[in-house]
């Protein structure tokens, strides 16, 4: 004897189950991430400016809320994704400061963002060569630089009246970067005048 085959019928669903379980599938989706803030480019500001810098990161959805250790700066967060204004009080305190991005699901690890009495000039490539390096103008200042690949060379232009002295260092490993950088000074000619490796830290000083 055969018995024919009943073709398969799952259980009805209730409306109410449907809804439920589309309900939690929609959360798992739509659910913020916490924001990772990797580093901000520039990582550097001037007491007494206001400029624009890059939270470098991942941060879904976008826009977070922005967190600063001082009031004297305050860091307004864009509509385009990954851009801040900071504004600088001409009383802020130099140095270092820690900077957060939050949303409802948690925060990010602070990060540095230093305040310079100098003026800080950013980096404009290409100025890979020593022959065709970047003006620097007046002394002191501070450079806004950023590698962008392997073996990446920033050059600078200063010039030095007789018995003046340079006093140049490169700051990376004490903000956190993975970047263990070679200072070099060379002369017109390119011929090496001082260099350094690692001063205090691992960022050189010359």
């Amino acid at each position: 004897m055969v018995i024919p085959r009943q073709p398969f019928r799952a259980a009805p669903l209730s409306l109410a189950a449907a809804c439920a379980a589309a309900w939690f599938l929609g959360a798992g989706f739509l659910r913020a991430a916490v924001p990772t803030l990797d580093h901000l480019h520039p990582v550097a500001v001037a007491a007494g400016s206001t400029g624009i810098v890059t939270a470098i990161g991942k941060f879904d959805p976008w826009p977070p809320k922005a967190w600063v250790d001082d009031p004297r700066l305050t860091l307004t967060v864009q509509t385009n994704p990954g851009r801040l204004t900071v504004a600088v009080a001409a009383d802020a305190p130099p140095g270092p400061h820690l900077v957060r991005l939050h949303n409802g699901q948690g925060s990010s690890v602070p990060r540095l963002l230093l305040v310079t009495r100098e003026p800080v000039l950013a980096e404009s490539e290409p100025n890979d060569e020593f022959a065709r390096p970047q003006a620097v103008g007046e002394c002191p200042v501070s450079v806004a630089g950023r590698l962008d690949k392997n073996n990446d060379v920033d050059s600078y232009a200063v010039t030095l009246a007789a018995g003046e002295t340079l006093v140049a260092s490169l700051q990376a490993f004490v903000l956190g970067s993975p970047v263990d950088a070679v200072l070099r000074v060379v002369d017109a000619r390119g011929g090496t005048v001082a260099w350094n490796h690692d001063g205090a830290t691992l960022d050189p000083l010359v």
